[in-house]
């Protein structure tokens, strides 16, 4: 007779937590796997652009050049300025010297009477007239008179004044007193019109007195001098 099979039954058992973890393991492992590709892809990147930036001819940068200061210019340059400043004081110095050399010259010639002659002038000076000898202080005086009045109180001395002016020539003369005998300096009259160095000759001749003019004498006056002795003597001497 035939054997009899006997039926088994399978039972499926519920899946266990080592199975959870076989499937995060393989889930995790294919992560990894896109990372790596991922990774790979980027080096591959990298390392195809830096084979063409090795082949690529390298270029090369322009040279950047900077001006360079010459110093050599400034230098002459500078001696430039120092040379006209040099010459720019002497021009200073010469004007200040020049002015003070005209205004010492003008201030001379002002001080003498005004400007010199320049040579080569040829513009004719004013003849002068010639003066006559009694303008000279050469007096004739004989032709002339005087009175002598002594005026000083001490007798004696209308004498002595006579016998000067006729040491120095003088013939017509009159001797007296004067009204007052106060008189200091011997004092000299003589006409308003009487020759220029009258006056001067009479003064030469009274050698040893102190003589001053006086008035000058009206016309109608006797006299054509009158002289009024005075006690004053001068420090000249008769010779």
């Amino acid at each position: 007779m035939p054997a009899v099979r006997k039926k088994t039954s399978a039972t499926v058992s519920p899946p266990t937590e080592t199975t959870e973890q076989n499937v995060a393991v393989k889930e995790m492992s294919a992560g990894q796997v896109a990372t790596v590709a991922v990774d790979t892809q980027e080096t591959t990147m990298v390392s195809t652009a830096t084979e063409n930036q090795k082949t690529e001819p390298t270029q090369k940068e322009p040279a950047i050049s900077f001006p360079t200061a010459d110093f050599s210019g400034s230098k002459k340059s500078g001696k430039g300025r120092v040379v006209a400043t040099i010459v720019v004081i002497l021009i200073a110095l010469g004007a200040i010297v020049g002015g003070s050399f005209f205004y010492y010259t003008q201030k001379t010639q002002n001080a003498n009477g005004g400007p010199t002659e320049e040579a080569g002038n040829t513009t004719p000076s004013p003849v002068e007239a010639t003066p006559t000898p009694e303008e000279t202080g050469n007096i004739d005086f004989s032709e002339y008179s005087a009175q002598v009045l002594n005026g000083s109180g001490i007798g004696g001395e209308a004498g002595k004044v006579e016998a000067l002016l006729e040491k120095a020539g003088m013939e017509d003369i009159k001797t007296g007193n004067a009204k007052t005998y106060d008189f200091t300096d011997t004092e000299v009259q003589v006409a308003a019109d009487s020759p220029t160095g009258l006056y001067e000759a009479v003064q030469k001749a009274l050698v040893g007195y102190s003589v001053k003019k006086g008035v000058d004498l009206s016309e109608d006056s006797e006299f054509d001098m009158i002289i009024t002795v005075g006690s004053k003597k001068s420090s000249t001497t008769e010779e």
